[in-house]
């Protein structure tokens, strides 16, 4: 009797630390996703510093944030070029099959920027259909290819968006094999909030979007384009 209620005790005693191990596990496992959580406005950007380049890439999208910083870059002397690869305008060539012509967003960038006081020589819309980052990496690379001057360029977009980015334009340069430094600039002048990104609604929002559309670069338009 008192061999077989030892040997009982000690199984209760066993699953009790199992469980304290497992509760304990659980907690840090729920602190560390907690903390994942609220650095997942940092990671979205990448911040490579001020540094000068042959050219800045202006990625379309939202365009008053990262026309200024283009702008400011190139009157810093950062930059003596910048780069717009056009970008797909659903419904657009139903527009002009009816004889109405309206600026596409390069050419807003180009407005912009020509209001900022960049030169307009300075300025090269790069022609394409591009649906997404990558596609617009892919115009720009085809186009640095056929240029022997143009060694380094600067990513000047929104700061949520830096961080895919510069994973989808060092994807294509390594795949179509140029050999050009790749450096990310987030805008100043952009709104988003990475270190309290949950109390303002837009950043939210972006966050949302923004690992959405990280999630399907990695595991499906990275892949495919190989």
């Amino acid at each position: 009797m008192n061999g077989t209620g030892k040997v009982e005790k000690k199984g209760i005693i066993h699953v009790l630390s199992g469980r304290k191990k497992l509760v304990l596990f659980s907690l840090l496992l729920i602190m560390l996703l907690f903390l994942l959580v609220l650095k997942a406005g940092y990671y979205l950007v990448a911040d490579d510093g001020q540094q000068f380049s042959d050219a800045a890439v202006v990625l379309l999208g939202n365009i008053p944030d990262r026309a200024l910083e283009a702008a400011d870059l190139y009157h810093g002397g950062d930059v003596p070029v910048i780069l717009i690869g056009q970008s797909y305008t659903e419904g657009y060539e139903h527009l002009t099959s009816r004889g109405v012509f309206i600026p596409d967003q390069a050419a807003l960038m180009k407005e912009a920027l020509s209001a900022l006081g960049v030169v307009a020589d300075d300025i090269v819309i790069i022609p394409g259909q591009a649906k997404s980052t990558l596609e617009e990496a892919v115009i720009i690379a085809d186009y640095i290819s056929m240029r022997t001057d143009i060694r380094s360029i600067t990513l000047v977009t929104s700061s949520y968006h830096t961080r895919r980015t510069r994973l989808s334009f060092q994807h294509v340069f390594t795949t179509i094999g140029i050999d050009v430094e790749i450096y990310a600039r987030p805008s100043r002048y952009d709104s988003f909030q990475a270190s309290h990104w949950w109390r303002d609604r837009q950043s939210a929002k972006r966050i949302a979007q923004e690992y959405q559309k990280l999630v399907y670069f990695l595991f499906w338009e990275r892949l495919r384009s190989l």
